[in-house]
């Protein structure tokens, strides 16, 4: 089953393993997507639960601003998550 974000435009599965709910971690990560401040404890758990979605967020019109800037891979690299190789 999927549902359109009509917020943030990013599908949302109904699978146990994947989960994708872009707002959730920008709610959590945003100082540290611009670079003001290094990520806290809970954006790195934001960061781990989400790294499947991380590439389709890198895709969408709505969340690729955030997620295709040289500070968001500072974060991913930050919070010890394994690069992921995405293809466009």
């Amino acid at each position: 089953m999927v549902v359109v974000l009509a917020a943030a435009g990013v599908q949302e599965t109904a699978a146990a393993d994947k989960i994708c709910k872009p707002w959730k971690l920008l709610e959590k990560c945003l100082p540290a997507f611009f670079g003001a401040e290094e990520p806290t404890l809970e954006c790195c758990d934001q960061v781990k639960a989400q790294s499947p979605c991380l590439c389709e967020y890198r895709r969408h019109p709505s969340t690729t601003r955030y997620f295709n800037s040289p500070n968001a891979d500072k974060l991913v690299r930050a919070c010890h998550v394994g690069p992921r190789l995405c293809i466009f």
